[in-house]
């Protein structure tokens, strides 16, 4: 789960350093999404959802390479907002669900386990997450809603990880004692 987690680092936090049209992302999310992919082959094992969340991942990292070598090469640019807003849509789609079938693995494997790994409030966390991130697109064109919604995202995605955080360790104390 420790790679689940850095995995949701790198893909939930973005720092670009930007040299006239081309950007260098110093946190790549292909990197992320490839980290996030071994973690759920190492949990397979434990729950369906994370067999589930292997093709999206999949699909999220090579959209993610992609879009990482456009945009160094100065082909991220397109004047085409309704382009950006569907690709930018389809990409939060994936990232969404992906989260969701992980955070669900590991309500799944707190059942199975019969021990607290606190997958109901990392649940809580990602419905108030995603909730918000999804409320981002529909109120774009209204810039204070818009802005409003980002930060309660971001400040969700840090509560969402934190959460991930302690149930990842609640697994390895459970790992550890068995």
């Amino acid at each position: 789960m420790k790679k689940i987690f850095w995995g949701m680092l790198f893909v939930f936090f973005n720092f670009t350093l930007t040299f006239g049209s081309s950007k260098l992302g110093l946190i790549p999310d292909f990197v992320g999404y490839l980290l996030m992919l071994s973690g759920v082959a190492e949990l397979r094992g434990e729950s369906e959802c994370f067999v589930k969340a292997k093709p999206a991942l999949i699909v999220m990292t090579i959209i993610s390479l992609l879009f990482y070598i456009a945009d160094f090469l100065g082909f991220g640019d397109t004047n085409s907002v309704i382009l950006v807003m569907i690709i930018n849509g389809l990409i939060v789609a994936g990232n969404l669900y992906s989260t969701y079938m992980i955070t669900y693995g590991i309500k799944e494997m707190e059942t199975n386990r019969q021990t607290d790994l606190a997958a109901e409030r990392l649940m809580y966390m990602w419905k108030v997450r995603a909730m918000f991130t999804i409320l981002t697109y529909l109120v774009l064109f209204i810039p204070i809603l818009s802005l409003i919604c980002i930060i309660v995202s971001l400040v969700f995605a840090v509560l969402y990880l934190i959460a991930f955080n302690r149930s990842r360790k609640l697994v390895e104390q459970f790992q550890l004692e068995s």
